[in-house]
């Protein structure tokens, strides 16, 4: 299902990170669509809460990463896509009880993705994931 080694973004088809980064950078993205994007959770820097009902990781290909030790930025911004408060599976809030994610956990993200300063996201609250694979 890759297209130009990166994958379509569909359903049947996520991009991989490398292609969620190429598409949002290189200004390849339709502002009203929703786009799918697969990869390996490397660190957590705001953890699913029922504060704000939302999480924001970092995600790569190869479940590596170039984040710093806080996890506010990459010193590599074609390797890490940051997953900026994403809701959870069904695209709701989360709530107390569910699933929280990890390093290392594979995930599929549905939603809105921009280009935020040369660095890949998704767009805040306007993403959620999609599937979720744990680690362990």
């Amino acid at each position: 299902c890759t297209v130009a080694g990166g994958g379509a973004g569909s359903e049947a088809c996520p991009f991989n990170i490398k292609g969620a980064i190429s598409a949002a950078t290189g200004n390849l993205l339709n502002a009203d669509k929703d786009y799918y994007v697969a990869g390996t959770i490397t660190k957590v820097k705001d953890q699913f809460s029922t504060k704000y009902g939302n999480a924001t990781f970092w995600l790569s290909d190869d479940g590596t990463h170039f984040v710093s030790d806080d996890g506010k930025s990459t010193s590599d911004k074609t390797h890490d896509f940051e997953a900026y408060q994403v809701l959870w599976l069904n695209n709701v809030s989360w709530t107390e009880g569910q699933s929280t994610v990890s390093a290392g956990d594979k995930v599929v993200l549905c939603g809105k993705l921009a280009n935020y300063n040369g660095l890949a996201e998704t767009s805040a609250k306007k993403a959620y994931v999609y599937s979720y694979t744990p680690a362990n």
